[in-house]
């Protein structure tokens, strides 16, 4: 089965209302399936969570271009592992 089509229809657009809004220069980092790649910009705070026999220490990560709201919980070795080039030292961070 193939992808769809990233089409959008005219009747879905609304009318600019005001001046508030202002259009970003940049379109958004994606892969190459246009899904939006996740930047971690800082570690709002750490967990140790138990799983079955032995614990994993999580950290709370912000998101480029999210709100600390939209921060989500994750496993600190895949995490380090799909992010290389990041050190902890590097993050912007409220942990010690």
């Amino acid at each position: 089965m193939g992808l769809p089509h990233p089409v959008f229809h005219m009747s879905l657009l609304k009318k600019k209302v005001g001046n508030a809004v202002v259009p970003e220069a940049t379109l958004p980092h994606t892969d190459h399936l246009g899904q939006f790649l996740a930047e971690p910009v800082g570690i709002l705070d750490r967990r140790l969570v138990c799983r079955g026999n032995h614990s994993q220490v999580q950290l709370l990560i912000q998101w480029f271009n999210m709100p600390p709201s939209a921060a989500t919980w994750e496993d600190y070795e895949p995490f380090m592992q799909k992010n290389p080039q990041i050190s902890i030292q590097s993050l912007r961070t409220r942990i010690c």
